[in-house]
């Protein structure tokens, strides 16, 4: 008996001087609070999210999804077209800084920054498609469409408006209407040739004019990187380049005739756009400013 009462005596000490390890508790992020978004409720952000999450297997859950611009309300009130952006960084994923143009069957829709961004046609109570996979569905319509683009037309008040404009096939002019920077002939500094730019200042003498011919053409329906030929083989030689900057807009034309003329195979469009760029450096180059400045000839180190 004694032996007992001191074993169990033993046993309480030891107990007692024993430290119980326990973990510690894993820090939980909140839960995201959705709110209302343009035409939508909260429950429907909410629901819109994590339909839009459930069409790719790498997004966890909706949490990731970010509503950004309403696009339009159709239907009966039920379809709602949304700007969508991902936030990859959450995912651990880096974003390429590339433009994304959104078209749809040939009808530009708008220019989303990077491809993070989407657009997402989400049907209530039913769930997310894309643009096009709506559209071939038949959720949206062809007046659903032009009513989406709609929201992409040119609307710069005239007193802010301005334009810059790089052409050449080879030596590099440009022009920017805002600053009244012209400069002639610019070389890149490689084979041994040293920079060399000719500049001056230079209005432009009827930018109301110009303005008024690119709200006609609406300018926001040309892609980033424009192909006057749309696809085909044809090229002119010299084979020129054109860089027209308009607000937030960017056209990129490679493969394109001198201001001598419209060779055949030009699209309609193509054709809107030369005859813009031709009006513009045939403006600038008959101008006394213009003239003025030498031609240059490369300068070698």
């Amino acid at each position: 008996m004694k032996n007992k009462i001191s074993l169990l005596a033993l046993l309480a000490c030891a107990l007692s001087s024993c430290k119980i390890y326990v973990p510690p508790k894993k820090s939980v992020a909140p839960a995201r609070v959705f709110e209302p978004f343009g035409s939508m409720t909260a429950k429907q952000v909410e629901s819109l999210c994590n339909s839009y999450a459930e069409t790719d297997s790498d997004i966890p859950c909706g949490d990731y999804v970010y509503l950004v611009k309403e696009l339009g309300v159709f239907g009966d009130g039920n379809i709602y077209v949304d700007t969508l952006k991902l936030d990859l960084s959450k995912l651990g994923f880096a974003v390429c800084c590339v433009c994304v143009d959104v078209v749809l069957y040939g009808t530009y829709i708008l220019t989303l920054p990077d491809p993070s961004y989407s657009v997402n046609v989400y049907v209530d109570g039913v769930g997310s498609y894309s643009l096009k996979n709506a559209y071939d569905r038949g959720i949206i319509t062809d007046d659903d469409v032009k009513e989406i683009a709609r929201w992409n037309t040119f609307d710069t008040p005239l007193e802010d408006f301005s334009f810059s404009l790089k052409w050449g096939c080879g030596p590099e002019h440009s022009y920017d209407s805002k600053t009244e920077v012209l400069v002639k002939d610019r070389f890149p500094v490689s084979d041994g040739l040293t920079a060399e730019d000719y500049t001056t200042t230079y209005h432009y003498p009827d930018l109301e004019g110009l303005y008024e011919n690119i709200k006609t053409m609406n300018i926001y329906s040309f892609p980033i990187n424009f192909d006057p030929y749309e696809g085909s083989n044809l090229m002119t030689d010299p084979s020129c380049s054109y860089i027209l900057h308009v607000g937030q807009k960017t056209i990129c034309a490679d493969r394109c005739p001198l201001v001598s003329g419209y060779p055949d195979g030009l699209m309609p469009q193509g054709k809107k756009f030369l005859m813009l760029v031709f009006d513009i450096i045939d403006t600038i180059q008959n101008s006394d400013e213009w003239k003025s400045l030498p031609d240059q000839k490369p300068r070698y180190e």
